[in-house]
Parts: C-alpha cells; sequence; structure tokens
C-alpha cells in the first residue's frame, strides 16, 4: 500500500519550488517601473532597484557602478544603462547621456540605443519653431 503522506509531500515539495522559480524568473524579466533592468539573481541589481524604488537615486548609481567595475560583460551592459536612467532621473541629462552612449557602445545595449534616439527625437522637436503650427485667420 502507498504512503499517500509521503506522495502529498512530494508534490507539495515540486509545487512549491515551481512557484518560487516562477516567481523569480517573471519578476526578473520584466523592467521594473518600465526603465531600468533588475534581476533578484545579482543581488548588486537588487539593491540597486530597491534604492531606486525610493528615489535614492545617487545610491542606487553607486550600486550599480560596481558592477560596471566587476567587468561581467552582460551584467555591466546593463548596469551602466541603470545609470544612465538613475543621473536622467536627477537631472543630469549630460552625464545620463554619457551612460546611456557608453552602454550602447560598449555593450551594444539595445535599450540604451533606443533612450539615445528618444532623447534625438525630443532635441530635434524642442528646435522646432513654434510658427510651424498651422493657424486659421
Amino acid at each position: 500500500m502507498p504512503n499517500h503522506n509521503l506522495n502529498l509531500s512530494r508534490h507539495l515539495k515540486h509545487t512549491f519550488t515551481l512557484v518560487i522559480a516562477l516567481t523569480l524568473l517573471s519578476s526578473c524579466l520584466v523592467l521594473s517601473n518600465g526603465n531600468y533592468f533588475c534581476t533578484n539573481w545579482d543581488y548588486h541589481f537588487y539593491l540597486g532597484e530597491r534604492y531606486a524604488n525610493v528615489g535614492r537615486w545617487e545610491d542606487a548609481i553607486d550600486i550599480w557602478y560596481e558592477v560596471v567595475l566587476d567587468g561581467k560583460r552582460d551584467a555591466a551592459g546593463r548596469a551602466s544603462y541603470n545609470i544612465a536612467i538613475g543621473y536622467s532621473r536627477l537631472g543630469n541629462n549630460n552625464l545620463a547621456l554619457e551612460w546611456a552612449r557608453y552602454s550602447a557602445i560598449q555593450y551594444n545595449n539595445k535599450r540604451a540605443k533606443r533612450y539615445l534616439d528618444d532623447q534625438h527625437i525630443v532635441k530635434e522637436r524642442k528646435a522646432e519653431p513654434d510658427n510651424m503650427l498651422c493657424t486659421t485667420d
């Protein structure tokens, strides 16, 4: 006669493991606030995200800078993009653009390239004269 308690225990263990894995995976693949990278499998990204979520952008930038210095290519590319977003949120657009360029050039980061394209479009729109609007007399 099979031990039903043992089978239930195994089932619960596998279900629990699957739930944890899916939770970590889903939170790692989605951008927090739609702006910067976060990962639960890297402590620095996680800590940087927590600082960013409470508006402590300087601290988040310091944490992400450590990831850039660590030299792991994928992580450094994402971290350099996060730094660009951090400087943008602090209002330092020059440093934001520098870090976005660095991320795009050194790491071929697609989000950094989109960020640069968006900034270029905004700059062009600001340069357009206001008299281009249609008016009726």
